[in-house]
């Protein structure tokens, strides 16, 4: 703790000397993009595990509340401008993301949560088998239509054990780990292409980039050149996706999906994409419009909603439908808090989220707010430990991390969202291991396995 506490102070200090140089809002711009800075520093040059979930949550969040939204303030051309003055937007996200920062930060490194690399790649050698049965289950579940929300949502966990197959199958075999990633990938870009949806490219792309630098052991130099390249095809994406979308989605367009991904790819780099979005490419990164709505709203035209939106999430995940049977839903009463928080209604077909800050300020104001994230924080770390513990005696477990922290790294969508897909998926891996455990004529206890094997 009292490293925290002497780098808090440092920053307050320089800050309190940059206000003097140059400015209260220059300071407070160089605190925040410090704090993503720090975070970013820890993963490269001070992180040694191979999924740090709880530094991506932190660089995730840091990226679309503070980044993303200082950029838009120093931008001309946004398709949604901030609803308040930098200094007050600044100051409250400030508030609110610190504790958040902290909590995470202190709580992973006190549980010492780092597990081997040789330690996962003894015990992934020796669940080979049914490895490969899980990332062919998840292949196959890629293809089957299912249009029910209820299986569609269990079809989506059952898919994403291809993506933890494959994670397994890189510590299986480390010398053929950038071959398996070549692979992943190239089947999510292709998967994206024919849907339009580039989600799952970017997410697990990140987790296969911690995965193959712990591997092979990068140099932050490495790293920091892979990471680069990685961030120069983000806006380029995010400028071609609205277009592409347009011709695929609602241009009827009949031509080759693959060849216009690329011809729009290719213009977006060199510069040459000529369209009133292309300029757009904050706009999906920038949650601070969002958050800038909030805080010019509440309290002022509407008063803080004292942890409703909270305790529905937790009755909506927790409570079954029969017991609670006007419990919320994620579609149609979110959208009414969105706009209750907002004063914004989103058009049919936009998916937008209050994020976890925005909410946490529209319930509880910044002193709670603050307590709370302070809070969600310490819970983020206490899965992420326990996970790591039970992963000393079934490995499995570290494996279901990202699919079980999948939505608790976003910074963008609402409590509700977060919170059930976490239990959910929780239960899944919970069940998934069960079943390997039961039916499975391998050993799966980490300990008993990597003495076999050696």
């Amino acid at each position: 703790m009292m490293k925290y506490l002497i780098h808090i102070v440092t920053a307050l200090f320089v800050a309190v000397v940059l206000s003097m140089i140059c400015g209260f809002v220059v300071a407070l711009e160089v605190v925040g993009l410090g704090l993503v800075v720090y975070v970013g520093y820890s993963v490269i040059f001070k992180n040694k595990d191979a999924l740090p979930i709880g530094h991506i949550a932190l660089l995730m969040s840091g990226l679309q509340w503070i980044v993303a939204p200082i950029s838009a303030y120093h931008s001309e051309h946004i398709l949604y401008p901030m609803a308040v003055s930098e200094e007050e937007y600044l100051i409250k996200t400030l508030i609110l993301y610190v504790p958040f920062l902290v909590s995470i930060l202190y709580f992973i490194p006190c549980r010492n949560t780092c597990i081997s690399k040789y330690f996962l790649i003894n015990f992934c050698y020796s669940q080979r088998k049914n490895i490969i049965i899980l990332t062919i289950l998840g292949f196959i579940a890629s293809f089957i239509p299912i249009h029910t929300p209820e299986l569609n949502f269990i079809l989506v966990l059952v898919e994403d054990l291809l993506y933890i197959g494959a994670i397994m199958l890189c510590f299986a075999y480390p010398y053929r780990a950038i071959t398996i990633t070549t692979l992943l990938m190239a089947y999510l870009l292709l998967r994206s292409i024919n849907s339009g949806m580039f989600h799952d490219l970017m997410v697990w792309g990140l987790f296969m980039f911690f995965v193959i630098s712990a591997i092979k052991e990068y140099s932050p130099r490495r790293q920091l050149i892979i990471l680069f390249c990685l961030l120069v095809t983000v806006p380029s994406l995010q400028a071609i996706k609205p277009i592409y979308r347009n011709y695929t989605w609602f241009g009827n367009y009949q031509g080759n999906k693959v060849e216009l991904f690329v011809d729009l790819f290719v213009q977006s780099l060199t510069g040459n994409l000529q369209t009133a979005e292309a300029g757009d490419i904050n706009e999906r990164l920038n949650q601070g419009w969002i958050i800038s709505r909030i805080y010019k709203r509440i309290p002022d035209e509407k008063t803080y909603v004292g942890g409703r939106t909270i305790w529905e999430g937790v009755e909506a995940t927790l409570i079954p439908r029969f017991l609670a049977p006007n419990k919320k839903g994620a579609g149609k009463e979110s959208i009414d808090d969105f706009e209750t928080f907002t004063g914004y209604r989103p058009g049919s077909g936009t998916s937008m989220g209050l994020s976890i800050l925005g909410e946490t300020y529209g319930n509880f104001g910044l002193l709670f707010g603050s307590i709370f994230m302070a809070f969600w924080g310490w819970l983020i770390a206490k899965i992420i430990w326990w996970i790591h513990r039970k992963s000393k005696y079934i490995g499995y477990w570290y494996f279901f991390l990202p699919l079980i922290c999948f939505n608790l790294i976003k910074a963008e969508i609402n409590f509700i969202s977060v919170l059930n897909w976490t239990v959910k998926a929780f239960l899944f891996a919970w069940f998934v291991i069960y079943i390997i455990r039961c039916y499975s004529k391998q050993d799966i206890c980490c300990q008993s396995s990597i003495e076999k094997n050696e």
